[in-house]
């Protein structure tokens, strides 16, 4: 199929898609979908008389306005498709490291904000507890769980970023020396960022809990879960780096779509 005809297809599909205030989640199934369609018609039109712009010009007349689309899947939209945006709240894939560290802070506010609205859940059970030891115990398991979420994400989702551009990137295999030497200090912040992650939040999730249960040496029970949440870190990391890059890949026909005109 000639380019051209995929490209206009694809503007259309922008039109109608691109205004939706709906998670990018939502957005990507969409425009999977219409564009599918699209294609759909298209080769039913083709079909009748082998002329690729008279196929093109009926398919878009079959496609009506896509002003009109765009209201009709606002309306149709999921009613989860709130949270989902929420989530989301972060933005997507970054694609410079200032972005990445805006994310990872906006990304450390959603889990405190998730993890606040778990506490106001569990402080009415924690007060039904007999004594004052078992309260504090259960203050210091929510306070582990909320300091090494708010601590660990926001780390291991920098670090994904990290990985991905020094393990992923296309630029990465360019021959030319400059590229090489990014590449490799990529790599290099990369594992730092790893070895970071892999230290930083578990140490902190750790005294903070000894701390409010006043109990450290219990802190030495918790070795072999700390130990293997360092260990996943960097396997966590490579992953969403991973993909991460591929919903890149899947966005950058859209990314670059004028619907202007």
């Amino acid at each position: 199929m000639n380019e051209d005809i995929v490209r206009e297809l694809r503007k259309t599909v922008e039109r109608a898609v691109r205004p939706l205030a709906v998670s990018l989640k939502r957005k990507r199934q969409v425009r999977e979908e219409l564009l599918a369609h699209l294609l759909g018609v298209f080769d039913q039109e083709l079909a009748t008389d082998g002329d690729e712009q008279a196929a093109l010009a009926r398919t878009l007349a079959r496609f009506g306005d896509p002003a009109e689309l765009t209201a009709d899947l606002a309306n149709s939209a999921p009613r989860l498709d709130g949270l989902q945006r929420f989530l989301e709240w972060a933005g997507g894939p970054p694609t410079t490291t200032r972005a990445a560290i805006c994310r990872s802070l906006i990304l450390a506010v959603q889990v405190f904000l998730l993890q606040g609205v778990l506490i106001a859940c569990l402080v009415p059970a924690l007060l039904m507890l007999k004594t004052q030891a078992q309260f504090r115990y259960g203050m210091a398991a929510i306070f582990y769980s909320t300091a090494t979420s708010a601590v660990f994400l926001p780390i291991l989702i920098f670090s994904a970023y990290l990985m991905r551009r020094a393990f992923f990137d296309p630029e990465r295999g360019a021959g030319q020396t400059d590229a090489g030497m990014k590449a490799g200090a990529r790599f290099v912040a990369g594992c730092s960022a790893v070895l970071l992650a892999t230290l930083l939040a578990p140490a902190i999730g750790a005294l903070g809990y000894g701390l409010i249960a006043g109990d450290f040496p219990a802190v030495a029970d918790q070795t072999l879960r700390f130990v293997a949440l360092g260990l996943a870190t960097g396997i966590c990391a490579t992953l969403i780096g991973y993909a991460e890059q591929q919903e890149m890949l899947r966005e950058d026909p859209w990314r670059d779509v004028l619907i202007e005109g």
